[in-house]
């Protein structure tokens, strides 16, 4: 019986260090204006830093006199090849990450779990004008991995 504790107190502990899902930010906002960029440009990405994408800035005024959420949706048509692995992020004034903080985007050829759009949330944004960046990044730069035709629409308040 001892030993049946002894392993249930040591499987616990391994599951609470390998840590738990943080927990979900949740909210609710009403943003109704839009502004985006719709790009046909190739980007290709070949460092493992991410870097600014080409076409990949919005610049808005969010209304209203106190801070509400901005939501960026964005699209693309990317490739990957072999191992490479492209991922994306969203920055608000090159200093806050969209949530969640990046996602791996998909050219259907899936190593790992990825998607072709994905919406960021920024959940309190204050009233003002703003930059919105779309930015990527790969795994291996030896891999051509090409963010291609995007999309990135913002809604925020008006």
């Amino acid at each position: 019986m001892l030993r049946a504790l002894k392993v249930a107190f040591t499987i616990t502990a391994l599951l609470a260090v390998s840590g738990a899902q943080a927990a979900p930010v949740t909210g609710s906002c009403a943003p109704t204006k839009i502004r985006f960029v719709a790009s046909d440009d190739i980007f290709q990405i070949d460092s493992t830093n991410f870097a600014n994408a080409r076409e990949g800035t919005v610049k808005f005024t969010q209304g209203g006199t106190r801070a509400s959420c901005v939501i960026v949706s964005v699209s693309a048509q990317p490739v990957a090849f072999g191992s490479g692995v492209l991922t994306v992020r969203v920055m608000l004034d090159s200093t806050q990450l969209g949530l969640p903080a990046e996602v791996s985007f998909s050219d259907g050829n899936d190593v790992t779990n990825q998607v072709r759009s994905f919406d960021f949330i920024f959940p309190d944004v204050a009233p003002g004008a703003h930059t919105v960046r779309l930015q990527a990044k790969t795994s291996d730069p030896a891999q051509f991995t090409d963010l291609n035709r995007h999309n990135i629409i913002v809604q925020y308040a008006p």
